[in-house]
């Protein structure tokens, strides 16, 4: 089993000002995504445990967006300002903004290649910075799951209270 008591170490390294954990269902891997990428459409991330250094994540926003760590102040330009869209929030936030970005693509018909429009996710990263946009494949479970979660409740519904059911097709 998993210890629900874990030690907290504190993040002092400049990276999380710029980077998120990310877990890969598919891949069960962890891994540290850079936000100011992810604003600017790009996915960059490498693969991360809790006990690995942060010197890769580290030589990535030096090398590539000239953060220097004595400086991080002067981030370099991007669809606004870093520290504005950069927010943390809670797994249990997140996970409710995946339950409802799901309800609104079933309830709207949406394909799920809407997660790919640059519109929408900026729309939704205006709406709440913090939210990760989950994986179309994270997207399809989670259909998947209400669908079954659906179809057992009207079947339980069909067997409690229903006496007969009647059904209409056009030919």
């Amino acid at each position: 089993g998993t210890s629900s008591k874990k030690r907290k170490r504190e993040n002092s390294s400049i990276i999380w000002n710029y980077f998120f954990e990310e877990y890969d269902e598919e891949e069960q891997q962890l891994y540290l995504a850079c936000q100011i990428c992810k604003n600017n459409n790009v996915i960059k991330r490498y693969k991360w445990s809790k006990s690995a250094s942060t010197s890769t994540a580290q030589g990535h926003i030096w090398r590539d967006h000239k953060i220097d760590k004595d400086h991080p102040e002067e981030p370099e330009p991007t669809n606004g300002d870093i520290r504005d869209t950069i927010k943390h929030i809670t797994i249990k936030h997140q996970s409710c903004l995946e339950e409802s970005l799901i309800t609104f693509i079933i309830l709207d018909c949406q394909p799920l290649n809407i997660l790919r429009n640059n519109a929408f996710w900026n729309m939704l990263h205006k709406f709440e910075p913090g939210f990760r946009i989950p994986t179309e494949e994270k997207c399809k479970k989670m259909k998947y799951d209400s669908y079954n979660w659906t179809k057992d409740q009207l079947q339980e519904l069909l067997k409690s209270s229903a006496n007969s059911i009647n059904f209409t097709t056009d030919m």
